[in-house]
Order: structure tokens, then sequence, then C-alpha cells
């Protein structure tokens, strides 16, 4: 293999593993940015909800709603704060009595009310020995100086009052965030406010107790017997103590942290060991999770109770199913689509049963996620750059459709969350972008030199259309609209004859380098050029009056370039006539055998070289026909009359391009004006009056070709008048 074969192939390899790089370095980045950690959470995680939908719930937590059926069957009013408190206490000791393991409220009994009905309620809790109550959170705003505005400071816990506070097995807060921000976490320590434990973990501490006693008792060792002792005197000091001492587990017993441990003994040490922020998932949308009506719990049947709540863990609180009616709603991933969330009991329930079978999710951007989108970001952008174009598009899309298989399977079945959003809608089409085009790339690098070499005789966009069509020869021309702009310079024939041809060939390629200049500024393409003539194209698939101004401003900018030119000290007069006009035309190969030309062929090359022409029977030096200024503004002309050319069986009526407008003088602006009222006497047949205008006007301007050229035709028509008149002129010659 040569040299140059091993290097043209080690380049193809780099270039490939630079751009997997590339796109591997700006996955990992998004996913560490806050930025993409939110699209993740909340793009990348709602699609997994969405395409896993609603799963069973375990059947170890019971949701008791406080809603508009049950006040109706009790014949409450529809306001829960207005409820007698001896109704919750005959809930506890029904609930009690079937077995329930905990009863959890998400109710915030914040003061005392009827004493009577406060002392049930506290009686009722203390035969159950197993109420967990809810304690509001409450943000507090402190100065860090007298004169400074408040900030916000630490959360204080307000209890129940204190009745309840104290006949309850534990107290503890649970904040969630309001709309518009979705609730995607929760937190099983609050440490703003201490490191309490929440609700749901302080559900499952209450639930774990009788699971922990067994274990410790059969452990037999004496630190086990030690705690069995703390807890019968004070659980919550005990359990407050076994969630801040991490290896304290370890060390009561064995049966503690074996990996067949109960399972809310496992769950209570995954619960204070791994994330205390850990993603919940949910299970459904509102009522996914067992729900028993609050009055079939209060007049049901006890058996019946007990087989659906015994063992279990009760949380009761505010949840309705219709969406006007709902006081405690928070946005979920579940959320309805007529605006009906889910319930702060629900979401409760919901975190507490992750946290029982250790299925709540984790975030992301750890180091195996950073890995995994590294490893995908260059595996896709490799495949697409290396495979063709086609391939690559439809290898990018299967990797992708690949990955997303596998992330909803794994997060439908083992509940693991991988990163969806910057994989599948950064990562794989930013691979499929650079891919495609580093492909138009290579094959831009293959073309170029011929472009460039080509170029320089025909316009590069021919070249590459050549170059597309298999006997570029032979490609098909294109019918088009187009505008066209001839020039002629007035002194090259005496040039010609005066001048060595070398140095013609420099004064020539100066001449034309200020000719085109303008053209490819303005868009045009060189189309011709024969001796002292040169003929410019500005195509279109359909008439433009943009693109007629760009003409119309590059015969100024010529027509300047030349006065400058030949205005210069070793420079021959050059004057230039310009003639512009615009239709349909054929673009493409005029030739035969081995000799072939681009060029602009239809009846508009034709009438644009006759309108140039026109300029030396006018004296003018920019000529531009009617219909190349329709619709064009910005540009001021002098209207010079229909004039039926050589050749020619249509008359074009013909303005002369004075200039742009607001470069153009008050005084040219009124000899403008004298000289229309003349044409329009002249166009009439006025022959008498337009002369008299006419030869005012040459007195004034004795420069002005066209007001010399039509005084000379009144004279002529006065004399003998013309037959029939149509306000049309004829030029015979070329």
């Amino acid at each position: 293999m040569s040299a140059t074969r091993r290097l043209w192939n080690i380049d193809t390899l780099l270039r490939p593993l630079s751009l997997s790089l590339l796109v591997a370095a700006l996955g990992a980045l998004a996913l560490i940015l806050p930025q993409g950690q939110y699209l993740e959470e909340e793009a990348g995680l709602a699609l997994l909800f969405k395409q896993r939908g609603a799963r069973p719930a375990p059947a170890e937590v019971v949701v008791v709603p406080i809603e508009h059926k049950a006040a109706t069957a009790l014949g409450m009013a529809n306001d829960p704060a207005r409820w007698p408190r001896r109704l919750h206490a005959r809930l506890i000791d029904q609930l009690h009595a079937a077995g329930a393991a905990t009863v959890s409220f998400d109710i915030h009994f914040k003061e005392a009310r009827d004493p009577a009905d406060d002392a049930a309620l506290s009686a009722a809790m203390r035969r159950a020995g197993n109420v967990v109550l809810f304690a509001y959170l409450e943000r507090e705003a402190v100065r860090l100086r007298d004169d400074d505005p408040p900030i916000a400071g630490l959360e204080r816990v307000i209890p129940p009052a204190p009745l309840f506070a104290e006949a309850a097995a534990r107290v503890a807060p649970f904040a969630l965030p309001k709309v518009p921000a979705r609730v995607n976490r929760f937190w099983t320590l609050q440490h703003s406010a201490g490191g309490m434990p929440t609700l749901p973990l302080a559900t499952l501490e209450q639930y774990s107790l009788p699971a922990l006693r067994a274990a410790l008792a059969r452990a037999g060792n004496a630190e086990g017997a030690a705690f069995i002792t703390l807890l019968d005197a004070a659980s919550t000091t005990a359990l407050d103590r076994l969630r801040t001492t991490p290896d304290l587990l370890d060390r009561l017993g064995e049966t503690l942290t074996a990996a067949d441990a109960p399972r809310p003994l496992a769950a209570l040490r995954d619960a204070y060991r791994n994330d205390p922020q850990p993603f919940i998932n949910f299970y459904g949308p509102p009522r996914s999770i067992d729900t028993l009506r609050y009055d079939e719990i209060i007049n049901g049947d006890p058996a019946a109770l007990a087989a659906r709540v015994a063992g279990k863990a009760v949380f009761v609180g505010f949840a309705e199913q219709r969406q006007p009616l709902q006081r405690d709603g928070f946005y979920t991933v579940f959320s309805q689509e007529d605006g009906l969330d889910l319930s702060g009991v629900e979401i409760a329930a919901t975190a507490f049963a992750n946290l029982l079978h250790r299925e709540a999710l984790h975030p992301p951007a750890t180091l195996a996620m950073l890995l995994l989108v590294i490893v995908y970001g260059g595996l896709v952008t490799f495949v697409c750059r290396r495979l063709p174009a086609p391939a690559a598009i439809a290898a990018g899309l299967a990797l992708a459709g690949a990955y997303y298989t596998v992330a909803a399977q794994l997060f439908g079945v083992y509940n693991v969350w991988l990163p969806l959003v910057i994989p599948l809608f950064i990562q794989t089409p930013l691979a499929l972008f650079l891919g495609l085009f580093g492909h138009y790339w290579l094959s831009h690098h293959q073309r170029r030199q011929l472009r460039e070499t080509f170029g320089q005789f025909v316009p590069k966009h021919v070249v590459d259309r050549l170059l597309a069509h298999r006997d570029g020869v032979h490609a098909p021309s294109e019918h088009t609209f187009g505008i066209c702009l001839a020039t002629d310079a007035a002194c090259y024939t005496g040039l010609a004859e005066t001048l060595q041809p070398a140095a013609l060939s420099v004064l020539m390629n100066d001449y034309y380098q200020i000719l085109f200049k303008p053209v490819r500024e303005r868009q045009g393409i060189i189309s011709d050029v024969v001796g002292d003539a040169m003929l410019a194209i500005w195509p279109s698939p359909r008439p433009d009056a943009s693109l007629c101004a760009q003409a119309l401003a590059a015969a100024l900018d010529i027509q300047a370039a030349v006065s400058e030119f030949c205005r210069q000290a070793d420079r021959p007069p050059l004057p230039t006539r310009i003639g512009l006009h615009c239709g349909d035309m054929v673009l493409g190969q005029v030739g035969a055998l081995d000799h072939f030309e681009y060029r602009a062929v239809g009846d508009i090359v034709n009438t644009a070289n006759r309108i140039q022409s026109l300029n030396k029977t006018l004296g003018t030096s920019l000529l531009v026909s009617a219909e190349t200024l329709a619709g064009v503004e910005g540009f001021i002309t002098r209207p010079l009359g229909a004039f039926l050319l050589a050749g020619k069986q249509q008359s074009v009526v013909i303005h002369e391009l004075i200039g742009r407008a607001g470069e153009v003088s008050p005084a040219q602006h009124a000899f403008i004006a004298q000289f229309a009222a003349a044409l329009h006497h002249f166009e009439q047949g006025q022959w008498a009056e337009a002369q008299a205008v006419f030869i005012a006007l040459h007195r004034d301007f004795p420069d002005d070709g066209p007001s010399r050229y039509f005084a000379a035709r009144c004279e002529q028509y006065l004399a003998s008048p013309p037959a029939d008149w149509h306000g049309v002129l004829t030029v015979d010659h070329k």
C-alpha cells in the first residue's frame, strides 16, 4: 500500500473519531449541566412514564380520601375543616380494630376546637398507638441587619395542637412544590427543618416497628436487647438514633442486614442510606393506589374492612375525583387532561410504597449515566459518519430506536431511569447532521478543484450541474426567467488598430475586471465575452422585481466604474454603452462535436443587445426596457418612448436609467418632467409643440442626446408626417 493511500485511510478514520468524541463530549456536558438535567427530568422522565403507563400499586398501602362523596354519604358539609373530630376518632378506632399497621393523616390538626371532640380524637390515637400526624412547614424570613429587607430563612415546623402531638406515635412534615413546578421527587429527611423524617419515612419507621422488634429479639445480643428496651420506652428516640447512626443496624444483628431480611427492615436500611431526595416512581393517575371510601370505613362491615386494611399502611387526606372540587392537587406526570392532579395524600402514599418496595427512581447524572451517554454519542456518530448517507440515516434511526426500546424496558421492568432527551433528541440529530455534513464535505472537497478550474470559464453552479449529470455535456438546458445586461465599448475598434496586442490584452483584462465586479457583487452571472462586449444574466425561476433591482444597480455601478476607469491618466477612453431587458430564456450548452459553450439563448438576449445599440442613436449610455422596471422601486428613469428595434416585430418601451432615488437633483427631476411632457406631445403627433420643448431643452442641455434626437425627428415629421402614426419609432440599424 502506498504512503498516500495509508495517509488517506488514516485521515478517513480520524475524522469520524474526532466527530464521535465531539458528540460524546457534548452529551456528557449536557448531562452535567443543570439545564440538561432539567430536560431529562421534565421531558425524558415524563416520556418514560407515558410509555410505561399505569402499573399496579403495592398492596401494602391504602388511601382514604376525604371528599365530596364521603361528605354527602355522612351528611356532612363539603368542608372537611368543619367535620367533627370525633368522626376521625371513629375512623381511627375502626382502622385499628381492622388491623391497620399505621394510620397517617395528611391533615394539619393545628388548633384545638371542641374539647369533647378533641379528647375523643386524642384518645383514639392513644388506643391505636400507630397514628402519624402531618406537621406544617412555614418558612421564616430573617434579616442580616435590622435595616435589611427580609430574606428566606429556615423552615419552622408547626406541629399539631399539643393534645394531638402527644397522642400521636409520630409527627412529620411533608412539603411538595406547587404549580407550575412538576412534582418529581420527595424528601425522606427535611434538612431545612433540622433533618426531621418526612411523612413517608416516618410512616415507614412506624410500619417497621413490629419487624424490628422481632428481629432484635431473634438476634439475642445485649445491644439488641437494650434497643428493644429503648423502643418500648420511647420509640421516637430509638428510631432517631437508628436513623442518625448508619452502622447501628449492622451491629444490632445479622437478621437486620441479611439479604433475606424482612421487607420493612430492608426498606428502612436503604431509606437511611440512599439519596434523601429520591424521585417518585408514580403508579398512575389519581386513584391508582387502592382507595377506600371514608364513609365505608365508618359504616361498613368490620370483616370486609379487615380484609382491606389488615397489616397495611393507611393514608388519610383530601383527595377529590373532580378538578373543580380539588383543593390539594399537585402537578405530576400523571396529571389529567381535565386538570385533575394527584392529591398530596396520594403522593405521600406513593412515596411510602416506593420506600417500602425500594423502587424509587434515582437521578441519572451518575458516572454510569455519563459513560452511557459518551458511548452512545460516540457510536451513533461514528456509524453515521462512516456509512453512506442513506444507510447512515437508517442506522442512526435504528440505533435511536434500539436505545429507546432498551430504556423503556429497563424503566418499566426494573425502574431504571436512563437519560432519554440528550441521547435521542440532542446527540442523535447532531450525529446525523454531522455525518451527512461530513459526506457532503468530502464530496465538496473532491469537486473543489474541478469547480475552481472550470469556474474560470463557466459559472460555478453550471459546473456543479454538469458534474451531477451523467453525461455533463448533454445535461438538459434550463428554461427560466432572466435579466440580460449587454455592454459594448464605444472606442474599441480604434484602440485595436492603434495598440499592440499585448497592451490591448492588458487593457481589456483591466476593463473587464471593473465590469465583472459589480455583476458578481449583485449575484449576476457573466454569460458571454466577445471582444469588447459582455453579456451578464440574472436567472430566476419566476419574475422577480428584487432581481431586476440587482441588475439595475449593477448597471449603475458599471457606469460609475467605467467613468472612473476612463479618468485615469494612463487609460485610453473606453465609454461603455449598456442595455437591459428581461423575459424568458434558456440556459445551457450550445455547440456540437467537441466544442461547447454555456450561453443564454432567447429573444431577450437579442433585444438587450439591440437596446444597448440604441444608445448610439439616442446619444445615451444606459438604456433599460420598461419590462425590467416593472415593480422595481428606488430608481429614477427618463421615459424615451416606444421603439421598434431592428429585426423585431414587437415594440419595446425604453427608459434611460438616470440613478438611484435620493441621488438625483431637483434640477434633474425638473428636466425629466419637461422631457416627459414634450415626449407626450410627440407621441400624440403634436410635432410643433414637442419640437419647441425639445429645442429649448437641447439649448439648455447641449450634451443631451435624446433632446437632439427628438427635435430632429419633430422637424422630419413636420416636413413629412408619417402615414400611420402610433407613437412608435422605428430603428432600422443594429
